[in-house]
């Protein structure tokens, strides 16, 4: 339907980074963390790259650790 419309397709994550970008959302890993509870998966380095895309690589636990 998006693309009918010409808009951008963006996903999710990419939702999900955009608000942190305009500060709806403080942090999104604990967002991503309940997608991958919820049956989601992404890949380990996807899911590095969007911590880091939005400044919250850290110590936080890997959950996509326990998705294999």
């Amino acid at each position: 339907m998006a693309e009918k419309l010409g808009l951008p397709v963006i996903g999710t994550i990419g939702i999900l980074l955009l608000a942190k970008e305009q500060r709806i959302l403080s942090a999104i890993a604990p967002l991503l963390d309940r997608l991958i509870a919820q049956g989601k998966w992404i890949s380990p380095a996807f899911y590095h790259q969007v911590l880091q895309m939005a400044d919250e690589e850290s110590s936080h636990d890997d959950p996509t650790q326990s998705q294999r």
